[in-house]
């Protein structure tokens, strides 16, 4: 599902686990959804997120159409509200401390990915 490798950047989520895949290719990501019995992505969005878990843990799925940096901090911050959520942490505590350092380390990993 989502193997990683050249259209798809893989990111272990540090602290608080499970793995982030990025890619720019909106036919891998389909592909990926089938597997995973989800339903194919609009041909009009420009970024989506897909969360899915099983025995081995979390899978965040990201796919960046439009390959900008914009969609992919939106759809990164999604990431972190569900990492942040299912760990029990909330988001808005300490100003957003535990989102904003996630974010921020995420990002700087997925960059690459638009390239």
């Amino acid at each position: 599902m989502l193997p990683a490798d050249d259209n798809v950047r893989k990111i272990e989520i540090p602290l608080y686990g499970g793995e982030l895949r990025i890619t720019t290719s909106r036919r891998k990501l389909n592909k990926a959804c089938e597997k995973l019995d989800e339903d194919p992505i609009a041909d009009d969005y420009h970024g989506v997120t897909v969360i899915t878990s099983n025995e081995e843990g979390r899978l965040y799925l990201v796919g960046v159409f439009d390959k900008t940096p914009i969609t992919l901090a939106h759809e990164i911050a999604h990431v972190c509200f569900a990492v942040l959520g299912y760990v029990g942490i909330d988001a808005r505590d300490s100003m957003g401390e535990a989102f904003c350092y996630l974010h921020t380390h995420l990002m700087r990993e997925a960059m690459p990915a638009l390239e």
